[in-house]
């Protein structure tokens, strides 16, 4: 990494800031289009990305990057598209955590037994085990995303959550599996 560059996001010098604030906005943008990304989001997104690069300088990480210091940042800025992306995918998909079963896709005779077991375990788990479930099992988010989204303490609060919502979830599957078997014995 260009050690000069990173001295002159940790100095605060305003004019040193903004010189590299635009010396490398435009490689940034031009990976919008190929992402679909607009031009009003792409500002937004390289504004976070330059915070979060300051932050970086700041903190001192950015002493410790081999790679170049536009590369780093187009990193940055393409999980950050990545992450919009994720984001704007997610407010289209269908929550199926609220999903009532006479909405289901699948009728109930296309169900094995162990569907209609897992699907009635699930409807009896809470509301909020639900929603974590969903959000990382069906959703595919990680344990950072869910931590923002549900405004946690930190991951470790989500990982703990998650995995008690995941003991409940198999206790409830092993006691209706019990009674399935019991009742069809």
């Amino acid at each position: 990494m260009e050690k000069h560059y990173v001295d002159d996001l940790r100095s605060g010098n305003e004019l040193q800031v903004k010189k590299l604030y635009y010396a490398f906005r435009e490689p940034c943008y031009g990976l919008c289009g190929k992402y679909g990304i607009s031009p009003d989001d792409a500002a937004d997104i390289y504004q976070d990305c330059f915070l979060i690069m300051r932050d970086y300088a700041i903190s001192g990480k950015l002493y410790a990057v081999k790679g170049s210091f536009k590369t780093y940042l187009l990193g940055v800025f393409k999980n950050l598209i990545f992450n919009k992306l994720k984001a704007d995918t997610l407010k289209n998909t269908i929550d199926m955590g609220q999903m009532r079963a006479e909405e289901s896709v699948d009728s109930e005779d296309a169900l094995t037994e162990e569907q209609r077991i897992f699907a009635i375990s699930f409807e009896e788990l809470g509301e909020n085990c639900r929603d974590l479930l969903t959000m990382a099992l069906y959703r595919g988010l990680t344990n950072e995303e869910i931590t923002q989204i549900r405004s946690y303490e930190n991951e470790a609060v989500t990982r703990s959550h998650k995995s008690r919502c995941i003991k409940k979830l198999k206790d409830i599957v092993n006691r209706n599996r019990n009674k399935w078997t019991d009742k069809n014995s």
